[in-house]
């Protein structure tokens, strides 16, 4: 991270709301997420109703914004039993005052209320060496211990043999009480451990969302939309030749593609409401990318969009992503409902950005940390894909690869 978005993060910190989205210049299909810092809010449109999507007027300004993984049970006729540790409401969007584009050696301000001279002079003159780190290393406690964990995929195993689902996405929740944590420097800290194509920095009154996510859920780019669902993670090896087994390991598992391919055809039918016809494509299949932490197993699907097609439409066709619920998408939700311990949240939704075009590209939240400085609570998720071929301690052993480098980051911080 360059010093002076190091020094541009603080300065946004003073506001209530911000959003900070970087790729760190990792090489992606269709780019990652464009290096922007957007503070403050001109206009806030927050609350539970899909509708409050076709509220946003985007054009000739920028919006950021969050979707929650609640928001399923506006779209389908779902209900939540349990709580989130750290709750967020379905749909939170802002109109920043300012905007920072970064270039390669370059920052172009955009500012509806102050000279951009002067916010970039506020900032160049931010002492960094006075900045607070009070992080400690956390007391990291398991809503759902390990042998619990390797029961409830028996169970979920019980259904899939049954045919009432053919895959679900199985997430277990972590959590902390972090009095004072300096969220951008565990940001940071996140993003050095494992940088990614997708990551946010955000933060709301509803809480703050330190994301390290290497999955897109949609991007439009004209009459343009894609989807790049990822199924399929290998960890990494220092040992270069053991690196490459690991990888054409992933590459050729037979049972991660049966995943990644259940995902793909669950997309291709959520774009295809909302695609002319015919024009639902893929592009890429079981294609592996390479990232600091893991090997992910990634597809792109590619589809022309309606003429006038809103985003409203969009996210009710969409929304969730079927990577992080499974198949067929609505038994899966309602037996992610039932069998989950905790509320999911915002973990499992989306982040984004919407440019004043109307193009706009949003991520998968997850390999995510959740802050709320006001209780004092800090929560994480990680989950896997179950399917009939599952081995449950194998599951377990994916989830804790996928957390690693949170717990690096949060275990790691006696300072």
């Amino acid at each position: 991270m360059s010093q002076f978005v190091a020094k541009a993060l603080r300065w946004a910190a003073s506001f209530e709301h911000f959003f900070y989205f970087t790729n760190n210049n990792i090489a992606y299909p269709y780019n990652g997420f464009e290096h922007r810092l957007c503070v403050g809010a001109a206009t806030i449109l927050e609350g539970n109703k899909l509708e409050i999507l076709s509220q946003i007027e985007y054009k000739n300004r920028y919006w950021c914004g969050y979707v929650a993984y609640n928001l399923k049970n506006q779209i389908e006729l779902l209900h939540s039993s349990s709580n989130a540790t750290i709750p967020f409401p379905n749909l939170g969007f802002v109109a920043p005052l300012y905007v920072i584009t970064f270039g390669k050696d370059t920052a172009m301000i955009d500012s509806e209320e102050v000279h951009p001279q002067v916010i970039f002079e506020t900032i160049i003159n931010i002492d960094l060496s006075a900045q607070p780190k009070q992080n400690k290393s956390l007391q990291i406690i398991a809503t759902v211990n390990h042998e619990t964990y390797l029961q409830q995929i028996e169970k979920i195993k019980q259904h899939l043999w049954q045919g009432d689902i053919y895959e679900m996405n199985y997430c277990i929740e972590f959590t902390a009480s972090a009095a004072a944590l300096d969220y951008i420097d565990i940001f940071s800290q996140l993003n050095q451990q494992s940088p990614m194509p997708f990551a946010v920095l955000a933060k709301t009154p509803n809480g703050v969302v330190m994301c390290a996510s290497p999955e897109r859920f949609l991007k439009k780019q004209h009459h343009k939309i894609i989807s790049q669902p990822i199924k399929g993670t290998m960890r990494r090896s220092p040992d270069a030749i053991l690196d490459e087994i690991l990888k054409n390991q992933l590459r050729n598992s037979e049972k991660e593609q049966a995943e990644n391919m259940m995902i793909v055809d669950l997309m291709r039918s959520d774009l295809a409401k909302i695609a002319t016809i015919g024009s639902v494509m893929v592009t890429e299949m079981f294609e592996v990318y390479s990232f600091k932490q893991v090997h992910q197993m990634i597809s792109t699907v590619v589809a022309d969009l309606k003429p006038e097609i809103n985003l409203q439409e969009i996210f009710k066709a969409t929304f969730p992503m079927g990577s992080m619920t499974g198949a067929p998408k609505i038994s899966a939700m309602k037996l992610i409902d039932e069998l989950e311990a905790t509320n999911r949240g915002i973990y499992s939704g989306a982040i984004g950005m919407i440019s004043p075009n109307g193009d706009f590209d949003f991520n998968v939240v997850i390999r995510s940390i959740v802050y709320h400085p006001s209780i004092q609570q800090l929560s994480f998720h990680v989950g896997s894909a179950i399917t009939t071929d599952s081995i449950a301690e194998q599951e377990y052993e994916e989830c804790m690869l996928k957390a690693k480098a949170i717990f690096e980051v949060l275990k790691g911080n006696d300072k």
